[in-house]
């Protein structure tokens, strides 16, 4: 038997699968052509002959049933899936869509309403993967009725077969890709022979396995590292808004490592699973079980999956002090791989992974950043404190890209690997563990028979693996990374996100005043970033939390810190229960349990409110003090004049800015009124050698755009720091280096020659004319005030 496609499909691998089912496959020597019409778009321009064709449309989640040949399946159409309404008296129908056939049947030819490899797509991102089945066992039902035979019950090792077609097309994407020879017929021949009872699959997928070394023999390995959404006490986000999938998801790849030899990662947040734990203790129990089998285990280990790079040293060691401790109390041990699927890399991570007794990391990043490209197989990655790390770099085929796309984009992937010369290829999955992605289960399934498209390994599996491999060190720059937070670019969440800055501003503020009690007593951001004072080299880096001594955070300020710091928490500060999995991906499948159209924006803040983040309040600067001196206050502008530059001027991007008054003292409050924004106070003061200021927006400001980049609908300031090529330093943790991007995000201060600049919150600068600006209020700030100050030293420090 053989089957056409005329139009093609949405996965070409899942209508491989059908051809490869083993119901066809012993139908092999059958002289019958079927052809299966897929596509809705396709049957409008062309009806078949018979049949009346109306549209295409696109969906609003119709109710569908399909007859399978154990019983039917009733779903919806998810939302936007393009489909046709058929009609015909003389083709059989074969379950329906609506009022209509979803699928119509006739002489050796089948007729679909909707592309159904498309549905088992959106259906996996809506983590099921029954209905992978039970549309292929309807696919195959229609094309035995349009052959003119009976349709039969699969036998059990039916999804094998399909696994088997699957990874057998997809070995000869490989060859093409590499211009090499493949025959499927050594494969094919043992496939059909089991199909007919009269051999083992094995043998085929044994033949798989010398085929795809004769294409490229290279060690492959699957390191999936299955990202986790927050959960705060009983409210989270994403599958974490609905705790019960959250567990179910955890469940079913613990089932799947159980069944059929999965081997893989978790990166979710200690926190939540630590609040995830008390309503499924059996869960945590399974997840326990199979960690000390070694078939799964926990990566990352901060208590809330932070962007490191935003937080302070301090805040940085409490996610693992609390993190670890976290795992101990649940599991009785601790991950010793780091790896994020949110950008959470920067070069001082590796001397604090060490000190809290890591023995390896994945550096990789899918979401909010990028990692340098690095074709060396492994680095000892170094620290700025020298300590070292053995580490899997970011291979130039980029594969942590794809997410849960590695299966179906596998051949490109080895060999653009390949191609680099590398002695293997680490496919390193990062994606949320609710997309479960086009073939990933039959890649498993092909990798519990042998190794035709590789293995799949924990991240210990994968170091262990390649410990032979030589290792190079090597240490990172800042200017290696990019570190992307312009939300506005990212097509499913925009309106929801924004609010960085913000939230940057607050923890800084809480900290602060946490850090103020110590029996230091001295200025917290000196204390954590050397704001200050000189850039700090030395990582002084304590492994446990022990007891608070006195005047010290206790652990529940600080877990609520943590908590405020996690990534959902200030990504997506704004979202309605199941926003995440209905922004384009997939139909939210979960209960609808609250609905809420009073916010701003018909969405509202359950994560933000769950920590305690307030919806207004006032940035925490370095206060003016008695002694304080005023500043020399341009009153065209407002801005400060220092050593004849000017620092300071409020701008932008809506419309020209004007000084409405000035008044003069310690400190110089002035009203500056920008044009469709309103009438910001700025007050201006000296301290210690700098200018210092305050800005503080009117109490009702105009939304700024969630659809456009961020810097391109903001307020910010504009300082004239530096004449020339001087040059720009960032800093992190006290740690400076030079940077060359035009935008760039500091967590501590920017030095630009003899030029410092201080700021809160407010730590994304672009350069821009020769000037530096510094991003105040953008799309979706809730920060009533930011402060700012600078300085012209005649001997800066230099990193």
């Amino acid at each position: 038997m053989k089957l056409v496609f005329p139009d093609g499909c949405a996965l070409e691998g899942y209508a491989i699968a059908a051809a490869w089912d083993p119901r066809i496959l012993a139908l092999e020597d059958d002289a019958v052509q079927v052809t299966l019409r897929l596509k809705a778009d396709a049957l409008a321009a062309a009806p078949p002959q018979g049949i009346a064709v109306s549209g295409p449309f696109a969906s609003s989640k119709e109710r569908i049933v399909i007859p399978t040949t154990t019983g039917t399946r009733t779903l919806h159409l998810p939302r936007d899936t393009r489909l046709a309404c058929l009609a015909s008296a003389d083709w059989t129908p074969a379950g329906t869509l609506g009022q209509h056939p979803a699928a119509l049947v006739g002489d050796n030819e089948a007729v679909f309403a909707f592309d159904p490899t498309d549905l088992i797509g959106r259906y996996l991102n809506m983590m099921d993967t029954t209905v992978t089945s039970d549309v292929l066992d309807w696919m195959v039902r229609c094309i035995l009725i349009a052959a003119g035979r009976r349709p039969a019950r699969p036998p059990a090792s039916w999804r094998d077969f399909h696994a088997l077609g699957i990874a057998a097309w997809t070995v000869g994407r490989l060859a093409s890709e590499l211009g090499q020879p493949f025959d499927l017929s050594p494969i094919r021949r043992p496939a059909v022979a089991a199909a007919r009872g009269k051999g083992e699959l094995a043998a085929a997928f044994d033949a798989l396995a010398t085929a795809r070394k004769q294409v490229l023999d290279l060690p492959i390995y699957f390191v999936d590292i299955l990202h986790g959404g927050i959960l705060i006490g009983r409210e989270g986000f994403a599958e974490y808004d609905w705790p019960q999938a959250a567990a179910d998801l955890l469940d079913f790849y613990e089932g799947w490592s159980r069944d059929l030899g999965y081997r893989y990662s978790h990166d979710v947040a200690a926190g939540t699973l630590l609040n995830l734990a008390p309503m499924f203790p059996e869960t945590v129990a399974r997840l326990r079980a199979a960690w000390d089998e070694g078939r799964t285990e926990f990566a990352n280990g901060t208590w809330s999956q932070p962007y490191l790079p935003l937080w302070s040293r301090e805040e940085c060691r409490q996610q693992f002090v609390h993190g670890l401790a976290a795992f101990e109390q649940l599991f009785g041990r601790r991950p010793t791989t780091y790896a994020a699927q949110e950008f959470a890399l920067h070069p001082a991570l590796p001397d604090m992974l060490r000190a809290f007794g890591y023995t390896q990391a994945i550096h990789r990043v899918q979401n909010m950043g990028t990692a340098p490209d690095d074709d060396r197989p492994l680095i000892d990655w170094e620290g700025v404190g020298g300590a070292v790390i053995p580490t899997l770099p970011s291979h130039s085929a980029k594969s942590e890209k794809f997410g849960s796309g590695i299966y179906a984009n596998w051949p490109r992937l080895v060999a653009e690997t390949h191609r680099r010369g590398l002695p293997f290829v680490a496919l390193v999955n990062l994606i949320d563990q609710t997309f479960i992605g086009a073939y990933k289960e039959e890649c498993v399934r092909a990798c519990r028979f042998g190794d035709a498209l590789g293995r799949f390994a924990t991240c210990s599996d994968f170091f262990a693996a390649t410990a032979d491999v030589p290792r190079v060190r090597h240490r990172y720059a800042w200017d290696d990374y990019v570190f992307d937070l312009e939300m506005p670019t990212n097509n499913y969440h925009r309106y929801e996100s924004g609010g960085f800055s913000s939230t940057i501003e607050y923890w800084r503020g809480v900290v602060a005043n946490m850090m103020a009690r110590t029996p230091q007593g001295c200025h917290p951001q000196a204390k954590l970033e050397g704001v200050f004072t000189g850039p700090a080299r030395t990582l002084n880096l304590s492994v446990e939390g022990g007891t608070p001594q006195a005047g010290e955070p206790t652990a529940d300020e600080w877990l609520r810190v943590l908590d405020g710091e996690a990534h959902d928490t200030y990504v997506l500060p704004n979202f309605k229960t199941g926003a995440f999995l209905d922004l384009y991906l997939t139909d939210y499948p979960g209960p609808r349990y609250r609905v809420t159209v009073d916010e701003r924006r018909g969405v509202t803040r359950f994560i933000r409110d769950a920590v305690g983040f307030p919806r207004e309040f006032h940035a925490t600067p370095p206060m003016p003090v008695e002694g304080d001196a005023p500043v020399e206050v341009d009153p065209a502008t407002g801005g400060v004049w220092l050593e004849g530059r000017l620092f300071g001027v409020l701008c932008s991007t809506r419309g020209a800015s004007h000084v409405v008054s000035i008044e003069p003292g310690a400190v110089t409050r002035i009203v500056v009124a920008i044009e469709a924004v309103g009438e910001f106070v700025v007050r201006l003061w000296a301290r210690e050698g700098a200018a210092c200021g305050l800005v503080e927006r009117p109490a009702e400001i105009p939304w700024f755009r969630h659809d456009i980049p961020y810097w391109q609908d903001c307020v910010y300031l504009r300082h004239a720091p530096a004449e020339g090529d001087a040059p720009i330093v960032r800093y992190y943790w006290g740690i400076g280096e030079t940077t060359r991007h035009a935008e760039f995000y500091s967590r501590d201060r920017v030095t630009i020659g003899r030029v410092e600049l201080l700021h809160g919150g407010n730590g994304f600068y672009r350069i821009a004319g020769g000037e530096v600006h510094n991003r105040l209020w953008s799309h979706n700030e809730t920060a009533r005030s930011f402060w700012w100050g600078a300085r012209v030293d005649a001997s800066p420090p230099r990193p």
